[in-house]
């Protein structure tokens, strides 16, 4: 990460400012467009299939820096988060892949299991991307195993290893599922959405051999070995008031 004091950068280097108001995704940009003096309008930032919309649009600034490199500026994001590169793509690479790793890594974190550094990092974070809407937005993939219980008509039928039944399209599908039979199991990657845990796509399937479903004893006897709150130490409220 690179820091620059907090002042506000200005262009003032004899560059030509260049705004790209036709091209609000980024993902449409040619390397190009990228120069130094340039201003880049920005309402998301995408990175593979990660997407974090901002909660404003807002302009990056492309800054000549020493020895020929060129720094990548946004307010609200630097001086905290800021690209440097050789040239100005590099420098936008850099100060995405910065964004994109902090907010990775806080996340899944509590408040409390942050640093100050963290939590600082994190208010930016916070203010500036619209966090509620990454989550609803973002699907959420698990590994299921299910069995297909119905084959026609269409969409199939499928029962997962819980008991819990849903149709399947085959448009979310991959291809070798098409063949799979009634009775076949099978185990997933499957995307799902994490509001209302639909199924948005299943990226992977594979079959497996049967799951024999455990019984009623064995069920019972692993119930009774799971640890239960008679077993935690005793404790008091002295804790909360330290």
């Amino acid at each position: 990460m690179f820091y620059f004091p907090a002042s506000s950068p200005h262009i003032d280097h004899g560059f030509a400012s260049v705004v790209f108001e036709e091209r609000v995704d980024q993902r449409s940009w040619a390397p190009s467009g990228f120069i130094p003096g340039g201003v880049i309008p920005l309402s998301e930032i995408q990175i593979g299939e990660t997407c974090y919309r901002l909660r404003d649009s807002i302009r990056g600034k492309f800054l000549p820096a020493d020895e020929g490199t060129c720094v990548f500026w946004v307010k609200g994001f630097s001086p905290q988060f800021m690209g440097k590169g050789s040239r100005a793509h590099d420098a936008y690479r850099d100060w995405r892949d910065q964004v994109h790793e902090a907010f990775q890594e806080l996340y899944g974190k509590r408040s409390f299991e942050m640093t100050e550094e963290e939590l600082a990092r994190w208010q930016i974070l916070e203010d500036m991307i619209d966090v509620v809407g990454y989550h609803n937005e973002t699907p959420i993939v698990v590994r299921q195993i299910g069995q297909v219980m119905q084959a026609r008509p269409l969409p199939r039928r499928i029962k997962w290893i819980d008991g819990t039944t849903e149709p399947i399209n085959l448009e979310d599908m991959p291809g070798e599922f098409a063949r799979y039979k009634p009775g076949q199991p099978f185990e997933a990657d499957v995307e799902r959405d994490p509001v209302t845990w639909k199924i948005r796509k299943v990226r992977f399937v594979r079959r497996i051999g049967s799951v024999p479903a455990l019984a009623a004893a064995d069920l019972q006897k692993f119930w009774q070995g799971l640890p239960a709150t008679n077993s935690l130490p005793t404790s008091n409220r002295k804790w909360t008031e330290e």
